[in-house]
């Protein structure tokens, strides 16, 4: 296994100026420059730690290579790499079974985030690398997608933890797990009736342990919410939601309902296929409203509380609650 080591600023500054030397003596072409591909994007398929990696096409490309690290300090240069340097990434893969297409199905193993560049090859020279990697991490989870009643957005067909898609709004293998807000998937969402608690307070936003902290908040640290927010907002599978997905803010619940015209669990349910999973309360960690109402977390922060909706048999209306709730999450296509 190849050893990655991060660029120091001399080796990003040489990098930089080597590419804009070569790009300027190319010869050949349109002004002799193998434009690199961009718009690199990386989505989870629903198979277990599997995903999509696409770009856009370069014209007249005949090979595309997809080279990938685990370093973050080193993706995120925003240099595009002289494939002869590419040996500081450890891996390289092309589409053997068609070499001309614009993406790639890849199974990721192990729990890192992978980063990930490409190359065009035209006429036997190959590209530099896009200049902004993008990143995918592993999910063990199976799932599906559904397209709003409006086809507006792509959203995940299941609620974060359920086993299936829902066959009705009180399908229970459908109803899933139940997060505080902002808080990893670290056991404390599972749903079982009785579980560990504690009112010691986490001093950062990843707990230690599974326990679901009772209280307001389930952490001494971040009262803005900020960090939280981003950490829901995450998109390459190391936040909540799997790798391309992210949980969606109330603007994006508001859009949602008024272009599928949801009003009560019955349009939810045939819009969004959303149950009436009930939640978890902060204070005591009992379960209510199971099989009367859907109560779904947004990444947007209010006060010292997070914006949620709730889905009732004749309404629907947005509210805040403690950040210590368990809800549910149900994650939106970026």
């Amino acid at each position: 296994m190849n050893t990655i080591k991060p660029l120091n600023q001399l080796s990003k500054l040489l990098l930089t100026l080597m590419t804009a030397l070569t790009l300027s003596a190319c010869g050949g072409g349109s002004g002799g420059v193998v434009l690199a591909p961009e718009t690199l994007t990386a989505v989870a398929t629903g198979t277990p730690n599997e995903v999509v990696i696409s770009w856009a096409a370069v014209t007249g490309a005949s090979t595309y290579t997809l080279y990938s690290t685990t370093d973050a300090a080193l993706a995120n240069t925003g240099v595009n790499f002289n494939p002869i340097n590419l040996s500081v990434f450890n891996t390289s893969v092309a589409n053997t079974a068609d070499p001309a297409s614009t993406s790639l199905t890849l199974s990721l193993v192990g729990d890192s985030t992978t980063y990930y560049v490409v190359t065009a090859t035209v006429n036997g020279v190959e590209s530099f690398t896009n200049s902004t990697a993008t990143a995918a991490t592993a999910n063990s989870f199976a799932f599906g997608t559904t397209a709003s009643t409006s086809e507006t957005e792509v959203w995940m067909d299941r609620n974060l933890g359920a086993s299936q898609m829902a066959g009705s709004s009180t399908d229970a293998l459908a109803y899933g797990d139940l997060y505080q807000w902002g808080r990893p998937t670290d056991g404390h969402q599972t749903r079982a009736v009785s579980i560990p608690t504690t009112t010691t307070l986490s001093e950062s936003i990843t707990p230690t342990d599974d326990s679901f902290i009772t209280g307001t908040d389930w952490t001494s640290t971040d009262s803005t919410g900020a960090e939280r927010t981003a950490f829901l907002s995450r998109i390459d599978g190391s936040g909540i939601c799997p790798t391309g997905f992210r949980v969606p803010t109330q603007v994006e619940w508001q859009a949602e309902i008024g272009a599928d015209g949801i009003n009560a669990i019955t349009s939810a349910f045939d819009s969004l296929k959303l149950t009436v999973a009930g939640g978890r309360n902060g204070s005591t960690a009992a379960l209510g409203n199971v099989g009367s109402g859907g109560i779904y977390w947004s990444s947007t922060a209010s006060d010292d509380s997070a914006i949620l909706l709730r889905v009732q048999s004749s309404a629907v209306s947005f509210d805040f609650a403690a950040r210590a709730f368990g809800l549910s999450v149900r994650c939106i296509k970026d």
